[in-house]
C-alpha cells in the first residue's frame, strides 16, 4: 500500500530496528498479501486479511478484519502495545482485542471525520453518521493510553473529539540528499527524464498533485486552476476521480507511483498544489519539500500549524469550496515568483531537514516506551 500511514509505519521501523531494544512490528493488512523483512534488532510482518468488508466509500481499497491472523498472532507472540492507527473498523478491532487481551492501546488522529464525511456520503447517511462515527471515535481515543497526532492541530482537535491524552510527533520524511548541490542536480536529471516520458515542452512549468484523485482532496479545484493557466498538471495517484480526469488535455495522469518514480515526479516538477483541507497533516507536503518542490497548499487546515506559510518554500492561498479563481491566481503569481527565487529548492530541503526521521524518530518512539513502562510498574 502506499497511502501515508503505510508509508509513515514502514519508514518509522527502518529507524526503530536501528535502536539496541529489539522489535518486532506486525501490520494487519486487508487483502493483501503477505509479507515479512527481517534486519537486525528488528522484524516487520504484513499479515494479510482473507475476508473484506463491503467497499463502499472505496470501492478499490479492501477493508477486512484478519481475524485468524489476530488470533495466531496472539496465541504465539507476547504483544506489548497496541496501535490502531485509524478510526475505522480494524481501529475499533484493535480496541476491542486490547480490552479483551489486557494490552495497552495508542490511536493516532489521522482523519477529519467532520471535514471528511460530507464528501463522502450522501446527504440521507450524514446526519446518522455524524451521531454513530464521533461516538465510535471517542469510545477508541477515550479507550487508548495516548493519542499520537502529527500536528499540533490535530493534537487539539484530537482532545476535542474524546482522546484522554494527546502525543504531538512531528511527521519524519526520508531526504533523498541532505546536499543542495546534489539535490540541483538531481532535479535537473529528474525533470529532463519527465518532460520525454510525459512529452513535455522544456520551457513549460511542471504542476503536480500527488494523493489520492477524489473528492475529499479536492482535485478537481487543482485541475480547473491549471486548466485556466494553461499549464500542465501531472497527476500522481488513483481515484474515484481519475477516470475523469486522466484524458483533460492539461492533465498528464501517470497513477500510483512509489520508490524512482515517485521520486522523480517530486524532483522533476516546479511546484506541488493541494487544495485539501481534510488532513491532519498531509505527509506528501514534507515529501515534495524533501525533494526541493515548493508546495501551494490551503490557507486553512492543520498543515499549517506543523509547516506554516515560508515563502519560497511554503505558500498558501485563500481556499474557496466550489471556486478555483483564487487558486489559479496564486498559482500564477506563485510560478512568477519561483522563476526569480534562485534559493527555492534549498530553502524547500532546509524545512525538510527539520522532519528528517533522525531528528523526530524520538516522538515517534517515546509514547511506546511509555506505556511500556506503565505496563511494567
Amino acid at each position: 500500500m502506499t497511502n501515508g500511514i503505510s508509508v509513515t509505519y514502514r519508514e518509522l521501523f527502518e529507524h526503530f530496528h536501528r535502536r539496541s531494544q529489539p522489535c518486532e512490528l506486525y501490520i494487519l493488512g486487508s487483502g493483501f498479501s503477505a509479507e515479512r523483512v527481517d534486519k537486525e534488532n528488528g522484524r516487520f510482518v504484513v499479515l494479510p486479511s482473507r475476508a473484506t468488508l463491503p467497499r463502499r466509500i472505496y470501492p478499490e481499497v479492501p477493508v477486512g478484519i484478519p481475524v485468524r491472523a489476530i488470533s495466531r498472532l496472539f496465541k504465539h507472540k507476547r504483544i506489548n502495545v497496541i496501535h490502531s492507527a485509524s478510526p475505522g473498523p480494524l481501529g475499533l478491532y484493535g480496541l476491542m482485542y486490547a480490552r479483551a487481551k489486557r494490552v495497552p492501546l495508542i490511536t493516532s488522529h489521522h482523519t477529519r471525520w467532520s471535514q471528511f464525511g460530507p464528501y463522502l456520503l450522501p446527504p440521507s447517511l450524514l446526519r446518522p453518521a455524524n451521531l454513530v462515527v464521533p461516538f465510535l471515535i471517542r469510545r477508541l481515543y477515550g479507550g487508548s493510553e495516548i493519542t499520537v497526532a502529527h500536528s499540533p492541530a490535530a493534537a487539539a482537535e484530537a482532545t476535542e473529539v474524546g482522546a484522554k491524552r494527546t502525543h504531538y510527533a512531528p511527521m519524519g520524511v526520508k531526504l533523498p540528499t541532505s546536499s543542495a548541490s546534489e539535490l540541483r542536480q538531481l532535479r535537473g536529471r529528474a525533470r529532463r527524464e519527465l518532460q520525454e516520458m510525459l512529452g513535455l515542452r522544456e520551457d513549460a512549468p511542471i504542476i503536480l498533485f500527488v494523493g489520492r484523485v477524489s473528492k475529499e482532496k479536492d482535485v478537481g479545484l487543482v485541475s480547473d486552476a491549471v486548466a485556466r493557466l494553461q499549464e500542465t498538471l501531472v497527476l500522481v495517484g488513483d481515484g474515484p476521480l481519475r477516470s475523469t480526469l486522466k484524458d483533460e488535455p492539461h492533465i498528464r495522469s501517470t497513477g500510483l507511483l512509489s520508490g524512482k518514480g515517485l521520486d522523480r515526479a517530486f524532483l522533476a516538477t516546479d511546484i506541488m498544489v493541494s487544495a485539501s483541507t481534510t488532513d491532519t497533516l498531509g505527509r506528501v507536503f514534507l515529501e515534495s519539500l524533501a525533494h526541493g518542490t515548493p508546495i501551494l497548499v490551503p490557507d486553512r487546515g492543520q498543515h499549517l500549524s506543523a509547516i506554516p506559510e515560508q515563502p519560497p518554500a511554503v505558500w498558501t492561498y485563500e481556499w474557496s469550496p466550489t471556486d478555483a479563481t483564487n487558486l489559479a491566481t496564486a498559482l500564477r503569481g506563485t510560478l512568477a515568483s519561483l522563476e526569480c527565487a534562485s534559493n527555492a529548492e534549498t530553502a524547500a530541503l532546509d524545512l525538510a531537514k527539520t522532519h528528517d526521521w533522525t531528528r523526530v524518530i524520538d516522538s515517534h518512539l517515546a509514547p511506546y516506551h511509555s506505556v511500556e513502562l506503565k505496563q511494567i510498574s
